[in-house]
């Protein structure tokens, strides 16, 4: 008896004690997420300026536009059928801030350290295709909202950001084609022009819905009216989106209509024609190409060779270009995670190609060095992610003791059949009403950023809810034991539902650590370590009540058995 009644006492508690620390692990892990910091942006020395192919390029972005909504836009489809028609692949987590990033300095996430859309500054710490630029006597400008992120700031000879109407986003729209026209007229050699209006409908009323479509045919006109005003003999026009919208509105995770964008080049120095997908991180270094200037220093990707009408021996002293700038790079990386830096031949056999005059073996032994030395540092990144797995190895596994020695000690094992079921139920019952309400294991799932704190609340309710269902099928169950052996089901059903998550999260922890200070981990993994870390809060507070509705539920369901009148007999039938 003694035992029992120390059993209902300590598991609630040490639940409840588990529910607290969860949410602190939530708390410190989600911030640490949002205050990343890139290790790898120190300054290195400007690569080689090139031979220009254009005297001016212009990037649009139409914020928000998926790849399937583009097909069905008119300007979209002259400019694709003009020009080199492509789509391309987002870096995670696929938000703006981080994608308008990717597309002008060629780093993803993880290296560039602008990760969220809560970064704040006006110019990413690595280097930027308006810095190179603008270091080679070029003019840049840029026209976008005032409220939104100023990047790349410090390296504009032409900031153009106008207030906007809050409450009209046509009206928004309009002022940045105003400006844009205006910004034209000055022919900048570098322009960025950014609306917004595809996003916030994709927001407000869904990827999937006509006042998107509609939103996106209205931006498309503008677009029009921006081509018109280009002369594309002498300039290159890129239209593109930083990511898509699921369809109910959102983005941030990895469904296709988020991360597979559109993309169209068109213009002065460009093939025509289409050449599928493409990662986001190869449009920076192509604007340096066409541009002629320097590629930026921490780029990771590789021009778009393919679609450029360029000489080859161009062609091949760019690769070797881009080839020398990932050898410092992915060097410096590569000493920051104390790996061992790449010893391929590639370039050296690149620039002897060079000096011989031998431009097509120049170019695939400089394009192979790229590639090459890209993989050797994903690989030592692999490597030093799978020793620090194993040094926290122990600690996992130590984690999980205590919960298997109570269960290895456990009586009577057939006393855990209900606790078990009722833990099942809970499962099924969060996980299905979760996915009945349209959401997944995404950051897509939450909408807009302001949305986030009532979403995690409304998700702590539901698990109260579910564990107090749970606690109640388990007093049901319990019939013909004594309210004692019922409590006792109600604390193990808690113990077997906090045991499942902290299973997960355990997992979680193995893989990835609780901090990350030299890398991301997968959000893949992270979002459902937020979830399971979020359904120890009512699992743990709960556990200390669950006993009580399971015995009044065990109470009430043997006052209705025992009213109900008992069948007669076949004798007393006679």
């Amino acid at each position: 008896m003694a035992k029992r009644i120390a059993v209902l006492v300590v598991v609630p508690l040490v639940l409840a004690v588990l529910g607290f620390g969860g949410q602190q692990i939530m708390q410190r892990s989600w911030d640490g997420l949002v205050a990343y910091q890139t290790h790898y942006a120190a300054p290195l020395p400007a690569g080689q300026a090139g031979e220009p192919l254009t005297d001016q390029v212009v990037i649009v972005l139409q914020d928000g536009l998926r790849l399937d909504t583009s097909t069905e836009l008119e300007a979209w489809n002259e400019l694709r059928a003009q020009g080199a028609d492509l789509s391309v692949r987002v870096g995670q987590p696929s938000l703006s801030i981080p994608s308008f990033t990717v597309i002008n300095t060629g780093t993803y996430q993880e290296l560039s350290g602008v990760v969220t859309n809560w970064y704040e500054g006006p110019i990413p710490p690595v280097d930027s295709i308006y810095c190179q630029a603008q270091a080679a006597g070029l003019t840049t400008a840029m026209v976008q909202e005032a409220g939104g992120p100023k990047l790349f700031e410090p390296c504009l000879d032409s900031p153009i950001f106008p207030e906007i109407p809050k409450d009209d986003r046509r009206a928004a729209d309009d002022i940045i084609l105003e400006q844009s026209l205006i910004a034209l007229e000055e022919n900048p050699n570098l322009l960025w022009i950014h609306f917004s209006g595809s996003d916030w409908s994709g927001h407000h009323y869904g990827g999937a819905s006509e006042e998107y479509r509609q939103y996106a045919r209205e931006i498309d006109a503008r677009i029009a009216k921006i081509a018109d005003a280009m002369d594309l003999s002498s300039s290159v026009l890129i239209v593109n989106s930083d990511h898509g919208q699921i369809d109910t509105g959102g983005h941030g995770g990895w469904e296709k209509e988020v991360i597979v964008a559109p993309l169209v080049i068109v213009g002065e120095g460009i093939r025509p024609g289409f050449y599928g997908e493409v990662e986001q991180a190869r449009i920076a270094p192509t604007v340096a190409t066409l541009l002629g200037i320097a590629i930026p220093a921490h780029n990771e990707g590789q021009p778009l060779f393919e679609l450029l009408d360029m000489p080859s021996e161009a062609t091949a002293r760019r690769a070797a270009d881009v080839a020398r700038q990932h050898d410092l790079f992915y060097t410096q990386y590569l000493s920051q995670i104390g790996a061992s830096a790449y010893k391929g031949a590639e370039l050296m056999e690149a620039d002897q190609a060079l000096s011989q005059g031998d431009y097509e073996t120049a170019y695939e032994r400089a394009a192979e060095f790229a590639t090459a030395i890209r993989k050797h540092a994903d690989s030592a990144r692999d490597s030093r992610l799978w020793r620090e797995r194993l040094g926290r190895l122990p600690i996992a596994l130590l984690i999980l003791v205590i919960p298997a020695l109570y269960l290895a000690f456990y009586p009577k094992k057939r006393d855990l059949v209900v606790p078990l079921i009722g833990a099942a139920v809970y499962f099924v019952l969060y996980n299905g009403y979760f996915f009945i309400r349209g959401f997944v294991w995404s950051l897509s799932t939450f909408n807009e950023e302001y949305l986030i704190p009532g979403f995690l609340q409304a998700r702590i309710i539901e698990g109260a809810v579910c564990l107090l269902i749970a606690a109640i099928v388990v007093g049901v169950l319990m019939r013909g034991r004594t309210i004692l052996d019922t409590a006792m089901a109600a604390v193990n059903m808690s113990f077997f539902v906090g045991l499942g998550l902290l299973l997960q999260v355990d997992l979680f922890y193995w893989l990835y650590g609780l901090q990350w200070n030299w890398y991301l981990p997968d959000l893949k993994w992270g979002i459902k370590y937020y979830f399971d870390l979020l359904q120890l809060l009512p699992t743990g507070l709960l556990a200390l009540f669950a006993p009580l509705i399971a015995m009044a539920a065990k109470v009430a369901t043997d006052r209705v058995r025992a009213g109900r009148p008992r069948p007669a007999t076949v004798s007393e039938k006679l």
